[in-house]
């Protein structure tokens, strides 16, 4: 069997009269190759002794990039790796040509005084917290930001925060205790809040409620209308009914709706004509 078709009886009989042919021609093609592959080897090593002397030389010249890359190569594996290796020095070349110098973000001015930093585009809310006499930072930041990726450093007149490389920064109008500092970040929301007591200051205590408010609010709450529980009236009724009068009332019932609803008509006064009116017979009656 041969690719799943059964071999038949004359095949194997041809087959064993060109068996010997066929090797014959076969080693002289193999040996043809190998003188072949012999010098191609040759050839190449001359091309990459060339190739490295071009590469010790920091830019090619156009005329020889344009000669390499117009002239005819064998498929070999010496031809594709040459043709590999001055691709990928023509692009470590552009690349370095491109390669852009990165912004330097100034933290501070000559002065060495902080500066307003957003690099990171963050959505953010300072506010003054009267009552603990603090600055209270709220950075508005993903709920799934791993808190390993974020770095804060509160000094006496600005905070810093590094988000995933970036930097925030702002300034403060008052010094601030950086001991007793604290950053936490929401579990819900995932925002970074950083509570920053001042150094001076009082803190202030909580307006206590005037006791005439209470009273007024108890007032106004005891004045509004609640619902309340109200009983069926129990005893003799106010009118008696006498069921031999219904049709009467019925009648009078019907003639006060009919005086109400009662249509009152305006007499028309008829216009007669004016004294220079002349009666034309040719033309039409209106009725």
């Amino acid at each position: 069997m041969l690719d799943s078709v059964e071999i038949q009886r004359s095949e194997r009989i041809k087959a064993l009269q060109n068996c010997n042919t066929l090797r014959s021609n076969m080693l002289k093609q193999q040996n043809l190759y190998k003188g072949k592959r012999l010098k191609q080897k040759a050839q190449s090593k001359n091309k990459l002794e060339e190739l490295e002397e071009e590469c010790s030389h920091k830019h090619d010249s156009i005329e020889s990039q344009n000669k390499f890359w117009s002239e005819m190569s064998e498929n070999t594996p010496e031809a594709r790796i040459e043709i590999a290796c001055k691709s990928r020095r023509n692009r470590t070349l552009s690349e370095d040509k491109v390669s852009v110098k990165k912004r330097v973000i100034k933290l501070f001015n000559k002065d060495g005084e902080p500066l307003n930093v957003n690099e990171a585009r963050i959505v953010f809310n300072l506010t003054e917290n009267d009552e603990n006499n603090s600055f209270v930072l709220e950075l508005v930041l993903y709920k799934f930001l791993d808190t390993q990726l974020l770095e804060v450093d509160v000094q006496p007149m600005y905070v810093k925060v590094i988000v995933k490389g970036k930097v925030f920064q702002i300034t403060l109008r008052e010094e601030v205790n950086t001991e007793q500092s604290t950053a936490k970040r929401s579990q819900t929301t995932g925002h970074l809040v950083i509570t920053m007591p001042k150094i001076k200051g009082e803190i202030k205590e909580k307006k206590k409620r005037d006791i005439k408010q209470l009273e007024e609010k108890k007032t106004l709450y005891k004045s509004q209308p609640g619902t309340k529980r109200e009983f069926l009236e129990i005893g003799p009724p106010n009118c008696n009914m006498d069921f031999s009068n219904i049709s009467k009332m019925a009648e009078k019932q019907s003639v006060s709706r009919s005086n109400k609803y009662k249509y009152t008509r305006t007499n028309v006064e008829e216009k007669l004509p004016s004294k220079d009116f002349i009666d034309d017979p040719e033309v039409p009656s209106l009725v």
